[in-house]
């Protein structure tokens, strides 16, 4: 059964007439007369008894179109409904973050969009890099932080910050007046750092594997105001990317920040599947994001 047969039937009864039915439909008057008897066939039902100068409804007939009335009304406020949806741009955004990267750097942002979008609500989902990247493409989150590199067969992105590691130590730290110190420097360290799937961790332990040892970890906690309070109480170093645009806030923490001889660079971009569905909610807040955060910066896909 197709839409195009019950459009056919539902014109015929409502005109009173193939023919009729045939100009009403700019179509041809056997075009309508075998969609009707194509949805007999398949139904098993006659559904129109038709006579010289009328056609009437069997009981069949009158119950199918009784459910053609019902379902062009439903279709009607379906279209309402759908440019309704196309013009206010309401709904719900699945936004997934690492909590390196969270609600606190997009307040503003979301701040801003609100005043466009007040109907359109961002929800944040907090993970590791490789969690958020399994959720995407499973189409349980409609956009995330990615890291580069970037497998660009399965991702649009575009960058939105750039930096590079820093060593964070307390000021008491043999290391804190240092201008800057080199890997090997710090084998013997205890150190504290985001947990497995942080692209961050990452990053650290092959440079570590590179120059010859493994670190010695004491703790591991994905929010950083945590790792940058354990390094304050002196309880080991960490290392955190210091981005050019949004610096280490030190605040009244007793850390002091020192560049690494070997310069590892960090990027972070706004990412979202390049296949699959995308709500009129999640194109307003990629497009607004692009024009807010990706000005000048390497915008792929």
């Amino acid at each position: 059964m197709e839409l195009k047969q019950l459009e056919y039937f539902s014109e015929v009864v409502k005109q009173g007439s193939f023919t009729k039915a045939a100009v009403a439909l700019y179509t041809s008057q056997p075009s309508v007369s075998n969609a009707v008897k194509d949805l007999e066939k398949e139904l098993g039902e006659t559904l129109l008894i038709r006579r010289m100068r009328k056609i009437e409804l069997t009981d069949a007939g009158r119950l199918l179109f009784s459910y053609c009335q019902q379902l062009a009304h439903t279709l009607e406020e379906f279209q309402l409904d759908l440019d309704a949806l196309k013009t206010n741009k309401t709904g719900v955004v699945r936004m997934g973050s690492t909590s390196t990267i969270g609600g606190q750097f997009f307040a503003e942002v979301i701040a801003e969009f609100r005043k466009t979008y007040p109907d359109i609500t961002i929800k944040f989902t907090e993970n590791g890099a490789t969690l958020l990247k399994k959720e995407l493409l499973e189409g349980h989150l409609d956009v995330i932080i990615v890291h580069t590199p970037v497998d660009e067969s399965l991702f649009n992105y575009f960058i939105f910050l750039k930096g590079e590691l820093r060593l964070i130590v307390s000021k008491s730290h043999p290391l804190a007046g240092a201008e800057k110190v080199d890997w090997l420097s710090l084998q013997n360290e205890n150190f504290i750092l985001l947990p497995e799937g942080y692209k961050i961790r990452e990053l650290i332990l092959s440079e570590c594997h590179h120059h010859g040892f493994s670190p010695k970890i004491i703790c591991e906690t994905s929010h950083w105001d945590f790792l940058i309070e354990m390094v304050s109480r002196e309880q080991g170093i960490t290392i955190l990317p210091q981005n050019e645009q949004k610096p280490l806030e030190i605040g009244d923490h007793n850390i002091c920040i020192i560049p690494i001889e070997k310069r590892i660079f960090w990027e972070l971009g706004i990412g979202w599947r390049k296949e699959g569905y995308r709500s009129y909610a999640a194109k307003s807040w990629i497009e607004f994001l692009q024009a807010k955060l990706g000005s000048g910066a390497n915008t792929l896909g």
